[in-house]
């Protein structure tokens, strides 16, 4: 979700995006596209490391490596649009593209046992090196300054410092706060919506309708457990297996 006052005109003032995960990178590589500076981008991450969900973790003993998060990259007809969003080319076939070409991804080859609406029939892509390295990557491309441990606790509409009659965002982090003519907030909606709790922010929200719609998402926890194995031991379990990956069905779970 992408906000910026009707009076801040986006050439007069930083862009701030909340969140370091694979739609804070898109969305930085977007803006660098469209001719923002990299100077004028900046990205607060609340935890130690980019990534978010796109998170990968290293085995401390023989540098096994897991995606905690995604795990693969699935092209949907659902992101092919073209001008005003009619059907068009995929918008992010340039992402796909550089990314291939620099090694990073690559089509997935091993079978996924059953469905899941959301990825169609596209076809999926992997990242050897884990799945944080395609944000790594985009954020470093776009060269934007990354701060992370800096955790937004409010936004604010204030009046701008130079430029009468302009209003600008004000954003809060321990104590402190900096000024940016638009933010883009890219992090889960139980994390955006105590940032809008008072004050004109709040009233926009409101106005907007975005509260309610934001509301009605609904989320589910998901946990993961990652399993290292050694050569050996992989080679035996890839025979027993017949899947890389399975999505079980909610009668199968009540089951």
């Amino acid at each position: 979700i992408a906000w910026r006052d009707s009076n801040a005109m986006l050439e007069m003032g930083r862009v701030l995006i909340v969140g370091a995960g694979a739609t804070a990178a898109v969305a930085a590589r977007r803006l660098r596209r469209e001719g923002v500076s990299a100077e004028r981008i900046v990205v607060w991450e609340a935890l130690a490391s980019v990534g978010g969900r796109f998170r990968s973790e290293m085995s401390s003993k023989d540098g096994g490596l897991t995606d905690t998060g995604a795990q693969y990259l699935t092209r949907v007809a659902a992101c092919a649009v073209g001008e005003q969003g009619s059907a068009g080319d995929d918008m992010h076939e340039d992402i796909y593209k550089e990314l291939q070409q620099v090694g990073l991804l690559r089509k997935m080859s091993g079978n996924i046992q059953g469905t899941r609406a959301a990825d169609g029939d596209g076809e999926s892509y992997i990242c050897e090196e884990g799945m944080q390295a395609l944000v790594e990557y985009m954020l470093t491309e776009a060269g934007v300054q990354v701060c992370c441990l800096r955790r937004l606790l409010q936004l604010k509409l204030v009046e701008d410092e130079v430029s009468v009659g302009f209003r600008t965002w004000e954003a809060s982090f321990d104590g402190a706060s900096e000024r940016f003519g638009a933010v883009v907030l890219t992090q889960p909606v139980p994390q955006m919506l105590p940032l809008f709790s008072t004050g004109e922010a709040s009233e926009l929200l409101d106005r907007s309708g975005f509260r309610g719609k934001l509301r009605n998402v609904q989320f589910s926890s998901r946990y993961a457990m990652s399993l290292f194995f050694d050569e050996g031991d992989k080679a035996r379990l890839d025979e027993l297996l017949p899947f890389v990956g399975k999505y079980v069905g909610k009668d199968e779970e009540d089951g």
